[in-house]
């Protein structure tokens, strides 16, 4: 099945996997160590889920906010956590970027493992540029090659979420887009997924989220493939989820 569908049938999948994977609180400090952030900036967020990275952020820096998610209710989670905790909402937009219009811009624009849903369009990236206020920075996060979660993403027959950091860095240099690249590690201990007898449910859950397919669905041989890439990513007990996050100046989008 396409992803759309399984976020339909199970639409609590990323948020399991993301609340055992500890992103937030890892996300939340790799973004604080490495950006700039400086009270009462803004932020437009693609694709943001529940936004929880957003709003903790929002929180400590007093952060203006625009969210752009397709799945309802993933958005209006995000809008019932900030108008509870008192972020300034800006914007909120249910529905793809691709379809997003505004005359607001941001000191940043964030895609936090979003841009699978674009691939390498052009226009798109300039749209995302476009955004941003004059020295603004733009964003992008995905997985990266030597992850385990990409060669198990790669068995699956589901489009969209193969677009790795390096292939979408290569292409961007390639076209002029100039940018930086800082790592974003993903460390986390072996035990989130697997214990004695092979995955756990976690990762069994893990696994059926990059694959869009449930796991008493999905076919042995899969399994057995899924289970030998995560076991061959065990390193000193952990498994590292590496992902290379790159950064885009306002200043190509006059590009």
């Amino acid at each position: 099945m396409e992803y759309t569908e399984y976020f339909t049938r199970f639409p609590d999948a990323y948020e399991r996997v993301v609340s055992s994977l500890n992103r937030v609180e890892t996300l939340y400090d790799f973004l604080k160590g490495t950006l700039a952030l400086k009270v009462g900036e803004s932020v437009l967020s693609i694709g943001c889920g529940d936004a929880a990275v957003e709003l903790r952020l929002a929180r400590e820096f007093d952060l203006c906010l625009c969210l752009v998610e397709p799945a309802d209710s993933y958005l209006e989670k995000a809008r019932t956590e900030a108008l509870g905790s008192g972020v300034k909402l800006r914007e909120s937009f249910s529905g793809p970027f691709q379809e997003y219009e505004s005359d607001h811009k941001y000191d940043y624009v964030f895609s936090l493992y979003s841009w699978f849903a674009f691939g390498l369009d052009r226009s798109l990236l300039l749209k995302a540029l476009n955004c941003l206020k004059p020295g603004g920075t733009l964003l992008v996060l995905l997985q990266g090659e030597a992850a385990p979660s990409t060669h198990i993403a790669r068995l699956s027959r589901a489009a969209g979420i193969g677009l790795t950091s390096e292939r979408f860095s290569t292409w961007a240099t390639q076209d002029g887009f100039e940018h930086q690249q800082a790592v974003y590690p993903g460390r986390n201990p072996a035990s989130t997924f697997l214990a004695e007898n092979g995955l756990n449910q976690m990762g069994r859950d893990w696994v059926s989220f990059l694959l869009a397919t449930p796991w008493n669905e999905m076919q042995p041989e899969i399994r057995e493939r899924s289970l030998a890439v995560v076991e061959k990513g065990v390193r000193d007990g952990h498994i590292d989820l590496e992902s290379p996050c790159l950064f885009f100046s306002e200043a190509n989008r006059l590009r």
